[in-house]
């Protein structure tokens, strides 16, 4: 989890020339493509909006792509981000 929010930091520094050439070589996209590309953002603190994935299950509900709505506790366990976060807030001090 720790190595997550580290490459998330590295992430959300855009599409810098360094994200570019990492991104190209793992998914073997042309860097003309990712630049042009829409980048998805993704949380500093490794947290999910819980509020989109509600907002989620109602749109696929009502498509027929769910069979039920799922608590936030069936799909969600913060326990290994809130470690990771707190142990990095340790080092820092």
């Amino acid at each position: 989890m720790r190595a997550y929010l580290k490459a998330v930091q590295q992430y959300n520094r855009g599409k810098t020339d360094r994200n570019q050439e990492i991104l190209a070589r793992h998914t073997g996209l042309d860097r003309a493509v990712l630049r042009d590309a829409c980048w998805p953002s993704f949380r500093a603190d490794g947290r999910i909006d819980v509020e989109t994935v509600h907002g989620y299950q109602t749109w696929a509900l009502s498509r027929g792509l769910l069979e039920r709505r799922l608590t936030e506790q069936q799909f969600w366990d913060p326990q290994f981000v809130e470690d990771a976060l707190a142990r990095k807030k340790a080092a820092a001090e």
